[in-house]
């Protein structure tokens, strides 16, 4: 389909993490193969060469994660097997592939690192860093309330707003999916974000497709990303700010009924409103928080906040000046250590956009 000629309510990948109350990836599973899949994963067995499978980690929009040992490398790393008829799909892993080589250059600190995409006869999957926590969805659940207080989050915002800057400023790149499950702790406390512009890689490989399609998880998505339009980083903009609204209030801005109508017409109640609705008793929200949500909430792009930076400001995690340049990293020569018998060319150049 075109961009001229867009559904007015396009397809949804529906995914794992998009309402709270969905079942959690990390929950086992009765079979370990993705949906209308043959292959069968066992701890225990060797693909791509190097990796041991350890245990199963979890379902999501891109297949089926496991924890795996490389026996080059001696580490842990997490290997996230595709849906096998992606396999027959050339139009997907040319677009997978891709934003692999892209994220290769993404060194952020609070980044889920991207290290390989490998494919063999009977399997491809991309090889990430394996992160040893729980998302802030999960740790929500867990919380008295099912909700966090603007305490609990500065520092883990603060380290998402840094991110976010760095990725949409030197990068020029949007991460096309946030929510409370893409954001992982890990023991130490630092927050990591993952997932970052592989869901958007293949709604872009797909747009082309006559029913239309949209990525995303839906209660997190803006009103123009479900109109089917392109992704920007106002979206990111409004994903953070659906984000924000559950981890303070428990629920998405929008959980039930007709979502899509909700995100073109209606206004979320204010995150204190909600919080009063649901009986959940804390600290007052500060004003600024509950304006910068409610702005980021905003159903026209150009009404939201222009920038994280302007949000990091605003919520008092950031500096009130501009950050210093930030040195680009350099080129790759040759893959990281240990990753070999790859498709991919690791010194390739692409377009930043992820």
């Amino acid at each position: 389909m075109t961009r001229g000629r867009r559904a007015a309510f396009p397809h949804v990948f529906f995914l794992n993490r998009q309402h709270p109350n969905m079942p959690d990836e990390r929950t086992e599973p009765t079979s370990n193969k993705p949906t209308g899949a043959s292959l069968a994963l066992a701890e225990g067995q060797l693909f791509f060469r190097h990796f041991v499978l350890r245990r199963f980690l979890g379902r999501g929009p891109l297949g089926i994660a496991w924890l795996a040992h490389h026996e080059g490398m001696g580490r842990d790393l997490t290997v996230r097997f595709l849906p096998e008829p992606w396999l027959y799909d050339e139009r997907i892993l040319t677009a997978l592939r891709g934003a692999v080589v892209r994220l290769l250059e993404f060194t952020h600190a609070n980044l889920v690192r991207v290290f390989d995409f490998v494919r063999e006869e009977r399997a491809a999957a991309i090889v990430t860093e394996f992160v040893d926590g729980e998302s802030l969805q999960e740790l929500r659940v867990r919380q008295p309330q099912r909700c966090f207080e603007v305490d609990d989050l500065r520092p883990w915002i603060a380290q998402l707003c840094e991110v976010l800057d760095y990725t949409h400023r030197y990068h020029e790149a949007v991460h096309g999916d946030l929510s409370p499950g893409v954001l992982l702790l890990t023991k130490r406390g630092d927050l990591k974000v993952a997932d970052f512009g592989l869901v958007r890689s293949l709604y872009e490989a797909l747009e082309h497709d006559e029913t239309g399609s949209v990525s995303g998880t839906l209660a997190y998505i803006s009103p123009e990303r479900a109109r089917g339009l392109p992704c920007s980083a106002a979206d990111d903009i409004y994903g953070f700010g659906a984000t924000l609204y559950d981890l303070l209030t428990s629920r998405p801005p929008f959980f039930r009924g007709n979502i899509f109508l909700q995100l073109e017409q209606a206004v979320p109640p204010s995150m204190a409103e909600r919080r009063s609705e649901f009986g959940i008793n804390g600290a007052p929200l500060p004003a600024e928080w509950e304006e910068v949500v409610a702005a980021c909430l905003a159903k026209r792009p150009e009404d939201r906040p222009q920038s994280i930076q302007e949000i990091g400001i605003a919520l008092g995690l950031m500096e009130r000046h501009t950050p210093r340049p930030i040195a680009p990293p350099p080129p790759r020569r040759s893959c990281p250590p240990g990753l070999h018998g790859s498709s991919l060319q690791c010194g390739d150049r692409r377009p930043r956009d992820v």
